[in-house]
């Protein structure tokens, strides 16, 4: 028993985590579903999850806003960026080797969190040396068929 959990950690070591880091809202649960056969962290979210519902805040009008001198930016942005960084982090003191984060194009919000991870975004920025890929998937069937492949870095960009 204990050598099958010992083999189950190594195969586990070899394969690149994989973060789904960008997903619309209508294949979010569909992603959802993989986590468990592939063992894959989804930090992508929905406006219509607890946390956008319940936890953050968002500002009451504009003028507050100006008042507090933010930036004006979609209130969702830093936590998406707070999540994206847990996930880079942890997965990096975890794990040994490639870290794949996966997007897929869904419209405007997941145009600016894919272009987060390219040159310029603050994920290149900030984590370069992290040993961190970018896939960009066209539905979850299609994350699937790169999973079940063993989501080979030859099909990824380096950020």
């Amino acid at each position: 028993m204990v050598v099958l959990s010992f083999e189950g950690m190594l195969t586990a070591k070899s394969r690149p985590a994989v973060t789904v880091a960008s997903c619309p809202d209508s294949l979010l649960e569909a992603v959802k579903a993989l986590r468990k056969d592939f063992r894959i962290h989804v930090s992508a979210g929905s406006y219509h999850d607890v946390l956008h519902r319940r936890i953050l805040t968002k500002p009451c009008n504009r003028f507050r806003e100006l008042l507090a001198g933010c930036a004006k930016e979609a209130f969702w942005k830093n936590p998406w960026r707070a999540k994206v960084v847990d996930r880079i982090e942890n997965v990096r003191a975890m794990q040994d080797g490639p870290h794949i984060l996966v997007c897929i194009p869904g419209g405007k919000a997941c145009d600016w969190e894919r272009h987060q991870l390219y040159k310029g975004g603050f994920v290149a920025e900030n984590y370069a040396g992290f040993d961190l890929y970018l896939k960009v998937c066209t539905n979850a069937d299609d994350l699937r068929e790169f999973l079940c492949r063993k989501t080979p870095l030859i099909e990824c960009l380096p950020i």
